[in-house]
């Protein structure tokens, strides 16, 4: 892979960053704008993560006849456009649009530059955990200039964004294959006792990543802190994440990724707790746990290899999982802050931790039965 190519899909995952990073706030601004209540903000997220379902079926689909360079630019084009739309609109049923277009344009970058990074020749995995860490950092700076321009540089943000996207899209020009077809045995999922419990912890955990990060901005507006705070939190959080995942990546040479995966899982329940018990400082104690989560995922996808070797259509199932998984969960949460409940956030988040650490313990026992059967 040319240092052009990898600079570009850099910068693509430097813009996927800076998207999440600014969820939160784009929630609030339109929340604002729209006196839409916090649950009715919520539901942009649940139209985000149906369009990132449609995009990452969408790359699936067009990948197979078009230059894979080309798709990935439609969509980055797709998702900075959208997040200009969010970021400018006052009108609550646009913004809904808005987000399930940003969606899809999130979903077709999420998995092709996936394929980029593993299928290009002379690729690395030193490379791979860089572009990785990238994303983390576009989230640390998105909502970090959230917290010092307020949200009236959203829109300026999404300009910049734009002219990044353009740049890059016209810096992929040696990437021209498409994807092959797999056969029917590739795309044959098994073990069930295994992957099921696979997608579900995977689910779980997404739910949990996104809900930490893109409500804290809310946490901290109905606290009486303000936006900039709750920008802050998820900026610090996006910092330990991508912090989590630097000192995971060494360790994970040493240790398994099951163990890993139960270490990362363990050690968030610390903060959660403290949260539970200091309600003050709840969105400074839950953006900690980004510094134990963030080398949750990788781990993930190597422990799904080890034991789908020969199904490597796999790996997308854990990407639809991960997306319905935060669907499904994630408007729950805003439910529960529509309320006025912010004490009970942590509690939510930890709910959704253990039911992940149990869906996981299954996929690794019935991991275990399975080997001892070969």
């Amino acid at each position: 892979m040319s240092t052009r190519n990898f600079s570009a899909i850099s910068a693509l995952y430097y813009l996927m960053g800076v998207t999440a990073g600014l969820l939160g706030s784009v929630m609030v601004n339109i929340s604002q704008k729209t006196d839409a209540s916090v649950a009715s903000t919520g539901l942009l997220m649940s139209f985000f993560n149906v369009g990132a379902l449609v995009g990452i079926a969408l790359f699936n689909a067009v990948s197979r006849r078009f230059f894979v360079n080309r798709v990935i630019s439609v969509g980055s084009t797709v998702m900075v456009a959208s997040l200009l739309a969010l970021t400018s609109v006052g009108s609550y049923s646009i913004s809904l649009v808005a987000a399930l277009l940003l969606g899809i344009g999130f979903g077709i970058l999420d998995l092709g530059l996936v394929q980029l990074m593993t299928r290009t020749h002379e690729t690395s995995i030193v490379r791979i955990n860089i572009s990785n860490a990238i994303f983390g950092l576009g989230g640390v700076s998105g909502a970090l200039m959230i917290h010092f321009f307020d949200v009236q540089f959203l829109a300026t943000i999404a300009w910049i964004s734009l002219l990044i996207a353009i740049a890059s899209a016209i810096s992929l020009s040696d990437n021209k294959w498409v994807i092959t077809h797999t056969s029917q045995k590739q795309t044959t999922l098994k073990p069930h006792g295994v992957l099921i419990p696979i997608f579900i912890a995977i689910a779980l955990y997404v739910a949990l990543e996104i809900s930490a990060a893109s409500w804290l901005p809310t946490i901290s507006t109905l606290s009486g802190n303000g936006i900039k705070d709750g920008a802050l939190a998820t900026s610090l959080f996006y910092l330990f994440f991508t912090t989590g995942r630097f000192i995971g990546a060494p360790i994970a040479r040493r240790v398994r990724a099951k163990k890993m995966i139960f270490g990362s899982l363990l050690l968030s329940i610390i903060p959660l707790v403290a949260a539970l018990a200091q309600p003050d400082k709840t969105f400074w104690l839950v953006a900690i746990t980004g510094l134990t989560l963030g080398p949750l995922y990788a781990n993930t996808t190597g422990f799904l290899a080890s034991v789908t070797t020969a199904t490597p259509g796999a790996t997308a199932y854990l990407l639809y999982s991960a997306m319905a998984g935060s669907l499904l969960l994630f408007p729950l949460v805003g439910l529960i802050l529509d309320r006025d409940s912010t004490e009970l956030f942590p509690l939510a988040l930890l709910a959704l931790l253990l039911l992940s650490l149990t869906s996981y313990s299954i996929a690794s026992i019935n991991s275990k039965r399975a080997s001892e059967n070969v």
